[in-house]
């Protein structure tokens, strides 16, 4: 599996991400009267954001190639594997639906349409690797949107060559990232917090600058899970 178009989208994050940080330094970290936080805070809770979503990304990349050789039988296929199956067809549907009102049935070539997507998703669970090639396979953004570490493990572990999840492979052979898991849970959790508008950890620069490097250092892991 090539791993070139995940590098390259992390490449030009983690510059990205840089600018954030250097920026959220410069901001004052003294909390006004009637405000939550500091402007310095605020942005920092921004990095963070920006820090899941490049560690998403990347699985998410490594998921799109993987799903390019489906095989032919959903028996054959691993959780990971069934739910992108799965996310497709949904999008797929629900996409439909917007676009085909039941008062459209009046037409036939529209029921007709409906009745060829509805057999179209059905065959990619059947046969998977009709999927991998179908026109209306789309990039699942957010397929692991607000999940934890437990869910990235899952999503990592399927590409792997040894009989170890990732978290557990990680541990065995690099002992000082043993408790990753919950330094990769909160980071997260601090992502929902903002993107649900909830103000429930604080962030510090301390905080960031320990997420940064545990996101970047868990993405080169990563990569030498897969490929070694």
């Amino acid at each position: 599996m090539n791993s070139g178009k995940a590098n390259d989208t992390f490449r030009e994050a983690r510059r990205e991400i840089a600018e954030l940080f250097d920026y959220a330094r410069m901001l004052s970290d003294t909390i006004k009267p009637g405000r939550r936080m500091s402007s310095q805070e605020n942005q920092l809770r921004h990095v963070v954001v920006a820090l899941v979503g490049v560690l998403q990304s990347y699985v998410t990349e490594m998921l799109e190639v993987r799903a390019d050789s489906l095989n032919d039988s959903w028996d054959n296929l691993d959780d990971i594997d069934r739910r992108y199956v799965a996310v497709q067809a949904r999008r797929r549907l629900s996409n439909l639906l917007k676009e085909l009102p039941e008062q459209e049935f009046r037409e036939p070539h529209k029921v007709g349409r409906f009745k060829a997507a509805l057999i179209e998703c059905a065959e990619w669970h059947q046969a998977p690797v009709t999927l991998a090639r179908s026109t209306y396979r789309q990039r699942l953004d957010g397929f692991l949107q607000d999940n934890g570490s437990k869910v990235l493990n899952r999503a990592i572990s399927a590409y792997g060559n040894c009989d170890l999840s990732f978290f557990n492979w990680l541990s065995r052979n690099f002992p000082q990232y043993q408790g990753i898991e919950d330094v990769i849970n909160t980071i997260i959790a601090t992502r929902n917090d903002v993107a649900h508008g909830t103000f429930l950890r604080r962030v510090t620069l301390r905080d960031v600058r320990i997420y940064r490097v545990v996101v970047y250092r868990l993405i080169g892991r990563i990569e030498l899970f897969i490929y070694t």
